[in-house]
């Protein structure tokens, strides 16, 4: 699943709101590309609880998510991550 980042019911800049998914979506299949490196690094073989688990060790450096209020955050590192992709986006 890909995180919504960007949620209003007021107007909003599609090519802004495209340049964000684009760049939401590249940071999210770097975490991907970053989990399935440390899992290739395991000597024996890694269920899915335990893939799980790196995933969440590996994303909760770029961002946190609040399931009852239905929401994420980015960290400071994850904010830095997105506005790199957004600056080469231009």
């Amino acid at each position: 699943r890909n995180p919504m980042i960007i949620s209003t019911a007021v107007y909003q800049n599609e090519d802004v709101v495209r340049m964000v998914d684009t760049a939401v979506r590249s940071l999210w299949q770097e975490l991907q590309e970053r989990v399935d490196e440390v899992v290739g690094g395991y000597r024996a073989p890694v269920d899915a609880k335990g893939r799980s688990e790196i995933e969440k060790r590996v994303k909760k450096f770029y961002y946190t998510v609040d399931e009852k209020a239905r929401s994420v955050t980015l960290t400071p590192l994850g904010l830095q991550e997105l506005f790199a992709r957004l600056a080469g986006a231009r």
